[in-house]
């Protein structure tokens, strides 16, 4: 009678620590945690959904919901793939109104050579509403975010500018219609590939960001370097040429970066910052020739970049958090 009471004591020892150990979120915390520093995103999301909906009340769940916010934030977490995700979409269709008015704009002075207003007006009025229709129909039912649209807007832009630049080169002497032309198909292109690469690489607002500036600084800084340097043979090109550097560099350097849209802007608040700076330095000074003017520019303008890089390290980051027991 005495084993059996003893054996039975035991057994319910083993099912009470059992059920204790089922009731710890500790355990699958930790192993959702693992799954975290080894890059295993989906099996962490996951694993740290699981710890908020068992228990919620912990401060394990808090944690959970931490990092599950910072996997969506870097777009890594599920919850995009459930819900289909289309917060760039009215962007984008804005952007295709404006572009389908330039469009309709650009098309009608191709085709009339005498460039008649009404008839140019009526390639404004035709080409906005289907561009809109047309943005609307092909973005239904896309992942379209916020940051594939500053992309898109991106290309079209920039494939614009390069389209005229490369219309220009030679003898600058070609016809109003060949540089419209070479405006649009260069826009045309430059959407086009922007959302290839878009929906190829998914980027966040603050990648978009980055190489928004790199294109807007290559250009910038390419034309003050012929000016500096006393170049007068191949300015547009090398123009055209460091704006394409300076979109290609951010477009690689980016994505290993994790930054953030606001220190993108810091950033480039910071190199037009130190360009007006060296402006007003030549303002008082009144001695520089001209070659040393833009070079002193170009200097105020990279000095204030590589500062604001600095003083923006860790910009939108949560800080540091020391947890009791040196448990993650």
């Amino acid at each position: 009678m005495t084993a059996k009471l003893v054996l039975l004591s035991l057994l319910v020892c083993l099912h009470a620590h059992a059920a204790a150990a089922a009731e710890d979120p500790r355990t699958p915390y930790t192993a959702a945690f693992r799954a975290l520093v080894a890059g295993e995103w989906g099996l962490a999301y996951d694993g740290l959904g699981e710890v908020r909906a068992a228990y919620p009340s912990t401060e394990y769940a808090a944690r959970a919901r931490q990092h599950m916010l910072r996997l969506d934030d870097l777009g890594l977490g599920h919850a995009r793939r459930r819900v289909l995700d289309q917060s760039g979409r009215a962007e984008t269709i804005g952007f295709g109104v404006l572009y389908g008015a330039w469009a309709g704009l650009a098309t009608t002075v191709i085709a009339d050579a005498d460039d008649d207003e009404k008839t140019l007006t009526v390639g404004m009025m035709l080409g906005a509403p289907a561009a809109l229709l047309s943005a609307a129909a092909l973005t239904r039912g896309r992942t379209l975010t916020r940051g594939r649209a500053s992309l898109i807007r991106l290309g079209g832009y920039f494939g614009t500018w390069q389209g005229v630049g490369l219309a220009l080169l030679g003898d600058g002497r070609r016809s109003t219609n060949t540089q419209v032309a070479s405006a649009l198909a260069g826009g045309l292109v430059g959407i086009g590939a922007a959302s290839l690469a878009g929906a190829a690489t998914d980027p966040t607002r603050g990648e978009a960001a980055l190489m928004n500036y790199g294109a807007i600084w290559g250009t910038w800084l390419s034309f003050a370097a012929t000016q500096a340097m006393g170049f007068d043979d191949g300015v547009l090109g090398s123009t055209l040429a460091g704006g394409a550097a300076g979109l290609a560099t951010m477009a690689a350097v980016a994505p290993r970066t994790d930054v953030r849209e606001g220190r993108a802007n810091l950033i480039n608040l910071g190199g037009l910052a130190g360009t007006a700076m060296a402006g007003g330095v030549l303002l008082i000074t009144q001695g520089a020739s001209s070659r040393a003017a833009m070079a002193v520019l170009m200097a105020g303008g990279i000095g204030g970049l590589v500062v604001a890089a600095n003083a923006t390290k860790g910009y939108g980051s949560a800080p540091a958090r020391r947890v009791r027991g040196g448990r993650p």
